[in-house]
């Protein structure tokens, strides 16, 4: 592990916790992981257990601890060239709370980086009625104005399902964002999680988020 992170450069520390579950492994990170003050409030989950119950559970455990999720898939295998650099980048706006905001932030970032700061950012959205179409781009370009974010954007009608829009529409990309959703109680249902995850299998990169801590995404920008 160390090799790898070495290899891309990137200044971390490195714990490995051995247990006799997945689940136990991960909630124990999750709940106990940080060195005096400083506390773990962002968790990146890999592909490796998608499907399971357990990694369900896991999900739901850093809802709970109210940490932020990032969870990345890669359907075609693992490339390093289009995932540590790459053209194209879309974020998907499904609302205009701190989610969105976070995601924003995260692509951001990213763009700051020696290896993506040529990218075209995309922010995108999608509309199943023509007459909307205008009404959601004037508020996408307020929203990026709001965040002081360089970014282009797009609409995208179709009278389709919503998950297959966009990945017709972001099958180019080398990097996608996009929200991930929860029922009334705030957690990930089953249903849910295979919407979701069946709906956007057919994406090359893709990072699920899930904002839970409550800083103001908002005030990052200004």
């Amino acid at each position: 592990m160390r090799v790898f992170l070495e290899k891309q450069d990137i200044s971390t520390l490195v714990k490995i916790s051995r247990d006799e579950t997945f689940t136990i492994g991960a909630t124990s990170l999750i709940k106990n992981y940080g060195i005096g003050c400083t506390v773990l409030n962002t968790v990146v989950l890999g592909d490796s257990e998608v499907g399971s119950e357990e990694y369900l559970q896991v999900i739901n455990e850093v809802i709970i601890a109210k940490k932020n999720l990032f969870i990345f898939i890669t359907q075609s295998g693992f490339d390093e060239s289009k995932v540590f650099s790459g053209k194209f980048i879309d974020v998907w706006s499904q609302s205009e709370g701190d989610n969105t905001r976070l995601m924003l932030a995260l692509a951001y970032m990213l763009k700051t980086s020696e290896k993506w700061r040529d990218a075209t950012l995309t922010f995108k959205s999608t509309v199943s009625n023509e007459d909307q179409r205008q009404g959601v781009q004037t508020h996408l370009e307020t929203f990026l104005a709001e965040s002081q974010i360089l970014a282009e954007v797009e609409v995208v009608f179709g009278e389709e399902e919503s998950y297959q829009q966009i990945v017709k529409s972001s099958k180019e990309a080398d990097l996608v964002f996009f929200g991930v959703k929860s029922d009334k109680d705030g957690r990930v249902s089953e249903s849910i999680y295979k919407e979701m995850f069946e709906g956007m299998k057919d994406l090359p990169n893709t990072v699920f988020v899930l904002k839970g801590e409550s800083t103001g995404f908002k005030d990052i920008f200004k």
